[in-house]
Order: C-alpha cells, then structure tokens, then sequence
C-alpha cells in the first residue's frame, strides 16, 4: 500500500503481523509496531493507505476452533497502532476469512468469505458467501451480503462507491468473476 512516496509492506512473520514503511519511495526503510496475532494459521492480509488517516490493516487467522476469524486494526499519520481493534467477524455466529479492506469518505470498508457454523467453508477455495462490514465514524455497521455461495472476493471504492469482485463457483471446479456493487 502506498501514496507518492510512502510505501508500507505488511506481512506475517511468526505470530506477528510486521509493517514496514518508507517514506522515500523505497530507499530507506523503518519497522513500525507489529500486531501480535494468536499465532494460528492465517489465510489472508490486506492493506489501504490513505494519506488523511493512515494505514488500514485487515487479516484472517484460525482463532475459532478452526474457523477463520476477520480482524481489523489501524496506524495513524505518525505510524503508531491506533487503539481499534475490532474483531470484524463478531457480528451474530458469523465466522470468515479471506479479507480485503477499502476505504471511502470517513469509511473503512472490510470484505470477507463468510460461513455459519451450519454450514463450513472450503478453507482453500473461500468457498461460501461474501460479506462486508463498513466502520462509518467510529462504529462498525452490520454485515452487508454481496453474494450467496461465492469464493473470495476484492473490495474496492472508485468515485465514492463500493464494489465487490467475487468469484462465483460453477460447476466442474470453475469461477466466473463478478463485478457488484
């Protein structure tokens, strides 16, 4: 993720999720305050830099006996851990993985793979249906349905606008990519 010359590179490293940023277009690098994670397998992060607030981090690990859980955390300008962390994936029995994270106008947009505990996901495919929960001035609104029985899926806002790439399983293993919004 990145803005002119900021650029952040984010990843797993152990149980931590680490951030680097530079702020000479890749020259020199400096290590920002990793997020320590519950160590379980994770199967996703992503990242969106936006120069009025910061750097927006969302990421997936298997904290539910087994189940992937979405998570969400936030650096400000200065680069330090903002104090809100939020479980994503808290909202009734939902449980999912496979996140990815926009943002919009006073809005972070967080996109995951979704299965109810009824009904388990193909943890490799992302197979299930795809949500986003949208934190709009501090609160986290519920969950909102992009598509029933999809795989996973990319949230990106162009022009103010929420837009949902997913791709929908057919049969004999294939996926057809979907644009929603």
């Amino acid at each position: 993720a990145g803005d002119n010359f900021n650029l952040y590179v984010t990843y797993l490293s152990d149980d931590s999720i680490k951030t680097k940023h530079s702020s000479d277009s890749g020259e020199n690098w400096s290590s920002l305050q990793s997020r320590v994670t519950s160590g379980n397998q994770c199967n996703g992060i992503d990242t969106d830099f936006q120069p009025s607030t910061g750097l927006h981090l969302t990421w997936a690990t298997a904290d539910n006996n087994g189940w992937y859980e979405t998570y969400y955390i936030s650096y400000n300008n200065n680069n330090e851990l903002n104090n809100d962390f939020k479980q994503v994936t808290d909202y009734g029995i939902q449980i999912g993985g496979f996140p990815s994270i926009a943002y919009s106008a006073n809005r972070v947009h967080v996109g995951y793979t979704v299965t109810q505990l009824s009904k388990p996901a193909d943890y490799f495919t992302g197979t299930g249906s795809t949500d986003s929960r949208t934190r709009y001035s501090g609160t986290w609104e519920k969950p909102k349905s992009s598509a029933d029985s999809s795989g996973t899926h990319k949230v990106i806002v162009r022009d103010e606008k929420l837009y949902s790439f997913d791709f929908e399983a057919q049969p004999y293993n294939k996926y057809n990519l979907k644009l929603r919004y």
